[in-house]
């Protein structure tokens, strides 16, 4: 009979020490903050690692416990609800504070440090401890062969454990919550998410002056990075007639999208007439006019292509 394949679990791991239940860091963190800096300890490169800085074109070194990152990208890796971007932030700044972590800010990026990685991390800060351990087990063992009581009584019970897996507890609820995001194994881009978590959030806003449509998109850049590349093709249907007198151009470009800044875009547009058509071609309450489709492409903080292709429906 062959054995069964032996499963391997990808992408590496971290080692969490028990020591965090006596820790002032983790004490003083509300639940929401303690899984926010574990989501860090995770990010963080294992070992020495070069990223290229497509914007400067050169080649940043970042050390072991160390990584490039913002507050934004931070977010989508968690990918829930209750983590929000204010959140994130509160909690970056108070691990400063509090010197779990240190961050160096480029105009395009945020390089963050923990700065005690490679105590936590190295497989040496554990293996003295195990070794003094290996005498205790030995008391340990003649301990329970004595403990009698509870043997007869069937009352053989580890406290420790009892405590720890209390349902009640914050340590249990944060645990099953992070076994919960670990089994997903997944990473979120942003065209997983609604429109309202996307990088670009886009709003629009139609004005209708007698056979005239003035049309507005609004496009506000949600992060704290900036946007690079930022192209947008404007596409109407064939019975509206632009104006391009009065209308930014078909297709524009953005080089560099500020953080947390808008763009404006606005075109007018009128409905087309037949020579033979001697009827009102204003336009009525009501009236859907068709759609208007934006196709718009940039790189994000990270250089990383994105493309929203939208098909914006036109009721007035």
């Amino acid at each position: 009979m062959a054995n069964p394949q032996k499963e391997y679990i990808e992408d590496g791991y971290i080692k969490l020490s028990r020591k965090i239940f006596n820790s002032k860091t983790f004490s003083n963190l509300n639940g929401i903050q303690k899984l926010i800096t574990i989501y860090l300890i995770l990010m963080a490169n294992h070992k020495d690692n070069e990223w290229w800085d497509g914007y400067q074109k050169k080649f940043i070194n970042i050390k072991r416990g160390s990584f490039i990152t913002s507050i934004e990208h931070i977010r989508i890796k968690i990918n829930d609800r209750l983590v929000t971007t204010k959140k994130i932030r509160t909690c970056v700044k108070l691990l400063k504070k509090m010197q779990f972590l240190a961050i160096e800010r480029a105009s395009r990026y945020s390089l963050i440090t923990i700065i005690k990685y490679d105590l936590y991390q190295s497989d040496e800060s554990y293996r003295a401890r195990q070794r003094a351990r290996q005498g205790q087990d030995k008391g340990k063992i003649r301990a329970i062969n004595n403990n009698g009581n509870n043997v007869k009584n069937g009352k053989n019970e580890d406290i420790k454990s009892k405590e720890f897996f209390d349902k009640n507890s914050v340590v249990y609820q944060l645990t099953i919550y992070l076994e919960g995001k670990i089994k997903e194994n997944k990473l979120y881009l942003p065209e997983d998410f609604p429109e309202y978590d996307k990088i670009l959030y886009i709003s629009r806003k139609i004005e209708v002056v007698g056979s005239t449509i003035k049309f507005m998109v609004r496009l506000e850049n949600k992060t704290n990075e900036f946007i690079h590349d930022l192209t947008l093709l404007f596409s109407n249907p064939d019975f509206l007639k632009l104006r391009p007198e009065k209308s930014n151009q078909k297709y524009t470009e953005v080089k560099d999208f500020a953080p947390e800044s808008v763009q404006i875009f606005k075109w007018n547009l009128n409905i087309s007439k037949n020579e033979n058509d001697s009827s009102d071609n204003s336009i009525r309450k009501g009236h859907r006019i068709g759609e208007i489709r934006l196709l718009i492409r940039y790189k994000d903080g990270f250089g990383i292509e994105r493309e929203l292709d939208k098909f914006l429906d036109v009721l007035v």
